[in-house]
């Protein structure tokens, strides 16, 4: 399954373990937020923030980060990452 269900899936079948003892994800984890709210989480923020968020249209992650604003106004970035990137290393 494609979209959300699917990602939530995959994620509680190979992730979940690895999240810390308590349960905890990473502060830079943000998981099912869509690509405005983090945009409107990064754009005071200072130049190199990031966060991951899991990818509203495709089973995998989505970092997105603070970078310089070419054009004014523009400064957040991101780059979608599939599940099998991440597994082999690839991008």
């Amino acid at each position: 399954a494609q979209g959300p269900s699917g990602t939530r899936l995959w994620f509680e079948q190979t992730q979940a373990q690895r999240l810390g003892p308590k349960g905890e994800l990473p502060v830079w984890f943000h998981g099912f937020i869509s690509r405005r709210e983090a945009e409107e989480l990064l754009q005071d923020q200072p130049l190199g923030c990031f966060l991951v968020r899991f990818s509203e249209s495709t089973v995998g992650f989505v970092l997105s980060y603070r970078s310089r604003s070419l054009p004014p106004g523009a400064g957040i970035a991101a780059a979608t990452l599939s599940w099998t990137s991440c597994r082999t290393g690839a991008t």
